[in-house]
């Protein structure tokens, strides 16, 4: 009898205790939830670990924040402990799922799934930059860079021969490029295109990216082909390559080699920045501003500008210059839209800095910054067709001379309607000598 009552005292105790540890256990949960909403994913975890260890065993729930915890903070183009921490609870999750579906939430299983083929990607990454950092160091490969470098291009050739002899996708790469460009060789997308889908076959991805290139700009009898260059690009995207991510979504977004798909765009350039393309940044903010693929979100667009504009794209500086003039997700600050649409206009490229040349004239009524960008931008090489904005830009500055010779270049080009604005010059003196007859004849041609 004393025996009996003996365990089931213990039992009692374990009973009680086990209980205990379920309600620290559910403290420990919601706290992990807590932190979670407020982006602190390490402790997050801390506290889902402390929860596990409470109940003692592996638990959906606990699974799932993980999961949601890592894919937050991992790095999906380095694979390290934490991808492999990721990569053990998915799999883990994916097992019971297989066992309980009636016990999943769909929801949830398709956030799980995704961040799975997040994994696999990352994990041809990893492949990939293994072998490729094994071609790179191998001498007949850097021999074959030293050449090209220096302008040998037969020489470049001959050594990245050799290295393809011995399996060097990369040089194979190398290769391709030279027919691509026509680095001593004749230029030939077809070559380029063989020699590309080598170096695929011996497992550098990369080149999908390549042959892309190639259909979506076309050669003499190399056909631009933009439902090719889609097709390319998607394989890409899907081995991991980010900046095919970007094409995927852009060519989605205008409707070029596939059907106009707003939530497509959205979804491909949300990857390419969960991986840290910079560029899908200034794209996110502006579908989350107009409503592109998703709901409108004026806090979303400004972070996503702001991360963009942060890590140096002039597309995202713009936008949030955008939206600090207009007071868009952000308290209306004209100094900080100032701020960064110069940031933007002194660092970006040729094409982009006539543009915000443009912005400056016709958005901020700023005459003197837009000659300085637009012509920063032609001295660097822009091709201008239409003076007529420059003209503009000459004339509100008072550059009156400067703006008689642009408009003249613009009517010369085709726009016409700029003799009205040469007939005003000589019809008041602008600059030049009051003349009638000259501002007269201007006006009838």
């Amino acid at each position: 009898m004393k025996n009996i009552l003996y365990l089931l005292t213990i039992l009692s105790t374990q009973f009680l205790f086990s209980q205990s540890n379920e309600i620290k256990a559910r403290i420990e949960f919601e706290d992990a939830e807590k932190y979670f909403s407020e982006s602190n994913y390490n402790e997050a975890l801390n506290h889902l670990n402390n929860a596990q260890k409470l109940i003692g065993s592996w638990n959906h729930k606990i699974s799932y924040m993980k999961i949601m915890c890592f894919d937050a903070i991992v790095n999906y183009n380095d694979w390290d402990q934490s991808i492999e921490n990721l990569n053990k609870e998915v799999q883990l999750y994916m097992a019971y799922a297989d066992n309980n579906s009636n016990k999943v939430d769909t929801d949830k299983f398709r956030q799980v799934y995704s961040i799975e083929e997040k994994i696999k990607n990352s994990k041809n990454i990893k492949d990939n930059k293994r072998k490729i950092d094994e071609w790179f160091k191998m001498e007949e490969n850097i021999e074959g860079r030293k050449a090209f470098k220096n302008g040998e291009y037969n020489l470049a050739f001959k050594y990245f021969k050799k290295a393809v002899d011995k399996g060097n996708g990369l040089s194979m790469e190398a290769i391709g490029y030279l027919y691509r460009y026509g680095y001593g060789v004749e230029k030939n997308y077809f070559t380029a295109l063989e020699w590309y889908n080598k170096a695929i076959e011996n497992g550098h991805s990369l080149c999908y990216q390549y042959i892309g290139d190639l259909y979506y700009s076309g050669f003499k009898d190399f056909n631009k082909n933009d439902q090719e260059a889609y097709k390319w690009y998607l394989k890409a995207a899907e081995s991991g390559e980010n900046a095919s991510k970007y094409n995927i979504a852009e060519m989605a977004f205008m409707g070029v080699g596939t059907s106009q798909n707003y939530n497509e765009a959205f979804l491909w350039h949300k990857k390419a920045a969960e991986n840290g393309y910079i560029y899908s940044y200034a794209k996110l903010g502006t579908c989350f501003l107009e409503g592109y693929g998703v709901n409108k979100n004026l806090t979303e667009a400004f972070n996503w500008y702001k991360q963009g504009a942060d890590a140096g794209d002039p597309s995202a500086m713009v936008g949030l210059a955008n939206l600090y003039y207009g007071g868009l997700g952000v308290t209306e600050n004209y100094a900080e839209g100032e701020f960064w649409i110069k940031k933007a206009g002194d660092n970006a490229n040729k094409e982009d800095q006539f543009e915000i040349g443009k912005f400056f004239l016709e958005t901020l009524n700023n005459a003197k910054l837009a000659i300085k960008y637009m012509e920063a931008a032609i001295s660097r090489g822009y091709n201008i067709n239409d003076n007529r904005v420059l003209a503009d830009a000459y004339f509100k500055d008072q550059q009156y001379i400067k703006a008689l010779e642009a408009y003249i270049i613009a009517f010369n080009n085709g726009n016409t309607n700029t003799k009205y604005a040469i007939s005003n010059i000589y019809k008041n003196g602008l600059g030049v000598p009051k003349d009638k007859k000259i501002a007269k004849e201007w006006e009838n041609k």
